[in-house]
């Protein structure tokens, strides 16, 4: 129901970037759609300000016009984030804040003081040469004029771009939901639609009333310089154009101090036709400046409106901030995902770990995450499950043996069935004084770098077929002396005896790779691919190893599943001569997984 009075409210807005603030006399609060088309809602209470400062009219006006800039470009950049870059955060401080408040009055300075001060002193001294006729309150006119046109023509240009016209919508959303309000019509998408997207208080009026104002005082400070000099030659340079520079940048507290009255006055004046006229030119301008808003807008517009009228009313009610989450949710959130994809829940942690910087075991002590945390965690997700690529080529790392080992798409995967044998070999390394270690087709390295790190006196040769995997060995051990990258076939190279061959090679076979899950294909074949029965390149090991291992020393190789019977047959039969202490070790699904073995004497 209306009330025919209506009433009048000190809440006001802004327009940003897909979404709205409001602002009351003790609070804030910024509404903004995000891409998912969710409405984020940010809320803050402004310090009590016990001067008197606020309430010396004029000196209010210029300093309400200058923090109102400033929260103003904080509250836009704020809004930008959600838009912005998902697994980073901007923190926007103070400084910058006033930065771009300092970077926005310059560019105001060059484009409506220097620019219209420089086209009327040009059409002056035209005047001047051809009729002879020179007139300050004729300069002040026409830069009066100019600035005007300026300002017109500026706000023209500018609403034809589509992040401006979307912006002006939601200006319009905003005006609307403030008259809906004002009326007193409940707020709803309904109402709120059929009330004027034009306001008295409006920035756009204020700015109106900045140009009609700057006119003016313009005008008699151009003549009160002239009486300056004339009084004294000293003063003469206040007429130059940077002198008139001078002049309106120390008068624009005063322009804007006049402005702000101007613009509080006429809010209260009585609704009649005299007031309207006068009212009419700065209304006018704010069809420029605003347009038709669309529902989803308007909603944007009601919500904001509603938590700051809300927190005007009652000091209890809490703040909130759009960037904090509870992380309960968001992970079962990805979880759900994940698994409705058909990928391991499990990944849901790794996600997150890899996004907080933590370890899995520490989520459990994590009660909120950023947005923004959540935003990378979430885009990880979506790339997982939409192009299936291995959660550990988009992390790029992977845990192996409590080290991070880089990977990519030119190594292997690291599994928790070849951190068994990494534990194994490292185990037996500690067994030599100074043990000399092979690790064989090594990719990424994650087998080398257990061992020299964890045995200080070894010496490690890590080999592989691959320049790219070793390259990816290389950042993996930069940190690690006792580890020597070389490039061979399998033992093409390699130079010397061992005390310790281990290997994790190919040993899928060819007919079998067809069959694997998408994740698996996207890793080389050539480090997955063991030929027609999966251990033409084991058996090469087999036969070669003899060659280069010392007297008792080990032989290990991880294989596939149901292949290390088959291997321990080939080593009893074929090489019974050359190894002994055969073992099969199985790995933590209790899989046989791992082959032993020592050389003959």
């Amino acid at each position: 129901m209306k009330n025919k009075k209506g009433k009048k409210t000190l809440i006001g807005g802004q327009a940003v970037m897909e979404g709205i603030m409001m602002r009351g006399a003790r609070s804030m609060a910024l509404a903004v759609r995000d891409p998912e088309g969710n409405i984020l809602l940010r809320t803050e209470r402004f310090k009590k300000n016990k001067g008197i400062i606020n309430k010396i009219p004029l000196v209010r006006g210029a300093v309400m016009f200058f923090q109102t800039m400033v929260t103003g470009v904080k509250t836009l950049l704020k809004s930008a984030e959600v838009y912005g870059e998902e697994d980073g955060k901007t923190e926007i401080t103070n400084g910058a804040a006033f930065l771009a408040v300092f970077l926005g009055l310059a560019f105001s300075v060059v484009l409506f003081m220097f620019l219209p001060s420089l086209i009327s002193d040009g059409v002056n001294f035209l005047v001047f040469k051809l009729w002879g006729y020179k007139s300050n309150v004729l300069t002040s006119v026409i830069e009066g004029v100019t600035r005007l046109l300026i300002f017109l023509a500026y706000l023209i240009s500018v609403s034809f771009l589509k992040d401006i016209k979307r912006t002006f919508m939601y200006h319009g959303a905003e005006h609307k939901t403030i008259n809906c309000f004002e009326k007193e019509y409940e707020l709803n998408v309904q109402n709120v639609k059929s009330c004027s997207r034009v306001h008295d208080r409006c920035g756009t009026t204020f700015l109106f009333l900045v140009m009609i104002v700057s006119i003016i005082l313009f005008t008699f400070s151009n003549a009160f310089v002239n009486f300056l000099g004339s009084l004294n030659p000293t003063w003469l340079f206040l007429s130059t154009w940077y002198g008139k520079i001078l002049v309106r940048l120390i008068l624009l507290p005063l322009v804007a101090g006049l402005s702000y009255e101007l613009l509080r006055i006429s809010a209260k004046l009585p609704d009649n036709f005299f007031i309207r006229i006068i009212k009419a030119p700065g209304l006018a301008l704010q069809y420029l400046t605003t347009k038709e808003p669309d529902d989803d807008m308007i909603q944007v517009a009601i919500k904001a409106f509603l938590a700051v009228d809300e927190m005007e009313k009652d000091d209890n009610v809490k703040c909130v901030d759009w960037d904090d989450l509870d992380f309960k949710t968001a992970k079962d959130e990805l979880t759900a995902k994940l698994t409705d994809a058909g990928i391991d829940a499990n990944e849901a942690d790794w996600i997150f770990a890899h996004v907080l910087k933590t370890n899995r075991l520490s989520l459990k002590t994590i009660k909120t995450l950023k947005r923004n945390q959540y935003y990378a965690a979430k885009k990880i997700a979506e790339q997982r499950i939409k192009n299936r690529t291995p959660l550990q080529y988009i992390l790029g790392d992977v845990d192996f043996c409590g080290h991070k080992i880089i990977v990519n798409k030119n190594v292997l995967i690291p599994r928790f069935e070849t951190e068994v044998l990494a534990t194994l070999a490292k185990d037996k390394a500690a067994e030599y004084s100074s043990p000399k270690v092979l690790d064989l087709c090594t990719g990424s390295g994650c087998i080398a770098v257990v061992i020299a790190s964890s045995v200080k006196n070894s010496e490690v040769i890590a080999s592989d077929v691959s320049n790219l995997a070793l390259e990816t060995a290389r950042q993996n051990s930069k940190d690690i002396s006792n580890i020597k990258l070389i490039q061979s076939d399998l033992f093409e190279n390699i130079q010397g005896t061992f005390d310790i061959i281990i290997s994790n090679p190919p040993y899928i076979k060819t007919d079998e790779l067809i069959t694997l899950s998408k994740e698996v294909k996207q890793e080389p074949v050539k480090a997955l691919d063991g030929g027609e029965d999966g251990l033409e390149i084991i058996k090469k090991i087999i036969k070669n190893a003899k060659d280069y291992l010392n007297p008792d020393g080990n032989l290990m190789i991880e294989a596939g599943i149901n292949q290390p019977q088959i291997i321990k047959q080939i080593l009893e039969t074929q090489y019974k001569d050359y190894y002994y202490g055969i073992e099969i070790i199985n790995d933590l699904d209790s899989i046989e997984r791992i082959i032993l073995c020592k050389r003959a004497k």
